[in-house]
């Protein structure tokens, strides 16, 4: 009977190790979960921040462009300006 008891044991023993076995993977889990939520959170903030700056730069850039047309007055016309022979005849009248 003896090694019955110690069979009875062996099985209660194998047994409650594993209830503590899930229940620090559930644990470890759950720690897991946590730091995932937490690295995706910061990579959401870093991707909104890199937006962020994406889009100061180009409110910057197009601030710089019309700030050069207006200062450049008629010199900053896109279009080059026509210096043929004729054209120019015509308009002083000659």
């Amino acid at each position: 009977m003896g090694g019955t008891a110690s069979l009875i044991g062996s099985v209660l023993g194998g047994l409650t190790g594993l209830v503590g076995a899930n229940k620090d993977s559930d644990d470890i889990r759950k720690e897991r979960e946590a730091r995932e939520r937490e690295q995706a959170m910061q990579e959401a903030d870093e991707r909104r921040r890199d937006r962020e700056k994406v889009l100061e730069a180009r409110q910057m850039e197009s601030k710089r462009k019309a700030t050069s047309l207006l200062s450049g007055g008629s010199a900053s016309l896109r279009d080059a300006p026509e210096v043929s022979g004729k054209t120019l005849k015509n308009k002083l009248g000659e």
